[in-house]
């Protein structure tokens, strides 16, 4: 008796689940909305540099993963912060990021509770890594008006958060400890947020003169706790 394809046990078969979206996954690809045109109010900035990022003895392999490892941090350290990550614009760097938060974020909020939460990430993924597989940042926060010209940012404020970034003093700062991350604050934020009070701890801080190109201002470093200068 022949048995007909109908008759026939059922074939089973398995279904490879979609892979999730990256946990990082920020802005949309087309400029949002309210940065497309000069804004009217200042806006917390961040900009992020993976310290050494270009060091020979890190290949492809291992800036794929120290990218890949910020900006998981990011987003689990702005989660934190209570910082809507969704909601902010990211416009990546290569060895970085710049991020610019919604107007209605408070600035002070991208300072100490961030900083803590990010060290806390970098201690945890940091403690069993290699070398060249150690994340460490440079982060520096800023706020002003910035602009979106449909290819990418503007405004001297975005040109002032970077120089502070890059300042050598700054980096020469971080590679003078062995922290996992430093942070410059501009010094108009920095006496805005202690001016305000709150839980921001000014002492957690120190003055830092810098000069990178035409720029010269003081900003104000913070490192871990273990790492904090004294004085």
């Amino acid at each position: 008796m022949s048995i007909s394809r109908h008759d026939q046990p059922p074939v089973l078969q398995t279904v490879r689940p979609p892979d999730p979206a990256p946990a990082w996954t920020a802005a949309p690809a087309e400029p949002v909305t309210w940065i497309t045109s000069p804004l009217a109010v200042a806006v917390p900035l961040m900009a992020v540099d993976i310290a050494a990022f270009g060091d020979p003895m890190r290949d492809g392999d291992a800036q794929a993963h120290l990218r890949r490892t910020l900006y998981e941090h990011l987003a689990e350290s702005f989660a934190l912060t209570q910082v809507p990550w969704q909601e902010c614009y990211l416009e990546d760097r290569g060895d970085g990021a710049v991020i610019v938060a919604p107007a209605q974020v408070d600035p002070a909020y991208l300072l100490d509770p961030f900083a803590h939460h990010m060290t806390a990430l970098l201690r945890r993924s940091n403690r069993l890594a290699s070398r060249a597989g150690r994340l460490r940042l440079r982060v520096a926060v800023h706020t002003g008006r910035v602009r979106h010209d449909g290819r990418g940012l503007l405004g001297h404020d975005l040109i002032h958060l970077f120089r502070m970034l890059e300042a050598a003093a700054f980096k020469r700062a971080l590679d003078a400890c062995d922290a996992d991350m430093g942070m410059i604050v501009s010094d108009p934020l920095y006496a805005d947020t202690r001016a305000r009070g709150g839980l921001f701890n000014p002492d957690a801080y120190r003055p830092l003169e810098l000069r990178h190109k035409r720029t010269r201002t003081r900003g104000w470093l913070w490192l871990p706790p273990a790492f904090r200068p004294a004085g």
